[in-house]
C-alpha cells in the first residue's frame, strides 16, 4: 500500500468517524426535544390543534410538506421557502437567522462529499487537477441536492421545539 492510499484510508475513516459522531449527537439534540414535544402532545393547550406523531413528521419532511396539516408545500422553489404554510397558516420560519440549521445542514453535506471524493481519487491516484476539481463539484451537487431537505428537516426541528405558530389571517388581528 501506497502513502497516498494510507492517507486517502485514514482521511475516509475520519471522516466517517465525525460523521457518526456528528450523527450520533443530532439524534440525541432530536431525542431531547421529542421528548417535550411528546409531552404536549399527550396534553394539548385549549385550543391547540392534534399535533402529528413522529413517523407522520419525518414523512412530511421528507415530502418537503408542513409538519402541522401535511398538506401545504414548505417550498415556493428549490431554495425558496413559504414564510406560512399555504393551507394552514403556520409560521414555518419566524425569524431570519434560521437559516443557519439548513446552511449547517448543507455545508456538512458539502464537505463530507468532497472530503470522500478526495479520498477516492488520492487512492486511485488521480492527477492533482482532478483532486481539486472533483471534490469542488461533489460538494457543489451535494449542498444544492440537499437544499430542500435539509430546509424541511429543519422546519420539522423548529415544529418539535414549539417554534412554529399559527399566523393571523389577512386583514384580521
Amino acid at each position: 500500500m501506497t502513502t497516498n492510499q494510507e492517507l486517502a484510508l485514514t482521511i475516509f475513516g475520519a471522516v466517517t468517524a465525525v460523521g457518526v459522531l456528528s450523527s450520533l449527537a443530532v439524534y440525541l439534540m432530536i431525542a431531547m426535544a421529542w421528548q417535550e414535544y411528546r409531552a404536549r402532545r399527550d396534553r394539548p393547550e385549549a385550543g391547540e390543534a392534534e399535533r402529528p406523531a413522529g413517523a407522520q413528521l419525518i414523512r412530511r419532511a421528507i415530502a418537503c410538506k408542513c409538519p402541522r396539516c401535511g398538506r401545504g408545500a414548505i417550498l415556493k422553489s428549490w431554495v425558496a421557502m413559504n414564510p406560512v404554510c399555504p393551507a394552514c397558516g403556520v409560521t414555518l420560519w419566524k425569524n431570519d437567522g434560521e437559516w443557519m440549521g439548513p446552511a449547517v445542514i448543507g455545508f456538512v453535506a458539502a464537505i463530507g462529499a468532497a472530503l470522500y471524493a478526495w479520498a477516492i481519487l488520492v487512492y486511485f491516484d488521480f492527477s492533482e487537477t482532478t483532486q481539486v476539481v472533483v471534490p469542488c463539484a461533489a460538494a457543489l451537487v451535494a449542498a444544492i441536492g440537499v437544499m430542500p431537505w435539509s430546509h424541511s428537516l429543519w422546519t420539522m426541528f423548529l415544529f418539535i421545539t414549539n417554534e412554529g405558530a399559527v399566523a393571523s389571517a389577512p386583514g384580521k388581528p
